[in-house]
């Protein structure tokens, strides 16, 4: 499949009846290729990598699409998911319990994510500022 095709969203959020913690359940997010979950769910043999995007899950802490996506924790894998093995495990079940939410055919390109999705510019963390001493500095240290 094409790094540019059209792309859906599946969406799974744990109905309160399933436990967890009181507040809000998080939302969590796999991106695929669209069309292609509804044919997966009729025919497992359809490889995954023909489905997702990407080998990624998403989660949405305020139990929205608005916010922050992020890479979820092990430990926020294994709490929802009894597992933290993405790969062959909980996109699986995201993708056979999950709902298709179209993205109004946006597309994600090999190095996108879904905050480029919502169109917002991604930065690097601490950009423009430099942990290392300058030449004066330097030499203040070692004076």
């Amino acid at each position: 499949m094409s790094n540019t095709s059209a792309v859906e969203q599946v969406i799974f959020k744990r109905k309160q009846s399933e436990g967890g913690k009181a507040g809000v359940d998080p939302m969590w997010v796999v991106y695929v290729n669209e069309g292609m979950t509804d044919k997966w769910r009729r025919d497992k043999s359809i490889p995954l990598v023909d489905v997702v995007q990407t080998f990624d899950v998403w989660i949405h802490r305020t139990g929205s699409t608005t916010g922050v996506a992020d890479r979820p924790s092990k430990g926020e894998l294994d709490d929802t998911f009894s597992t933290h093995h993405v790969d062959s495990e909980v996109i699986r079940y995201i993708l056979e319990q999950g709902t298709v939410q179209p993205n109004g055919g946006r597309r994600l390109g090999k190095e996108q994510g879904p905050k480029d999705l919502r169109g917002a510019k991604q930065q690097s963390r601490g950009q423009g500022a430099s942990t290392m001493p300058t030449g004066s500095q330097r030499a203040s240290i070692h004076g």
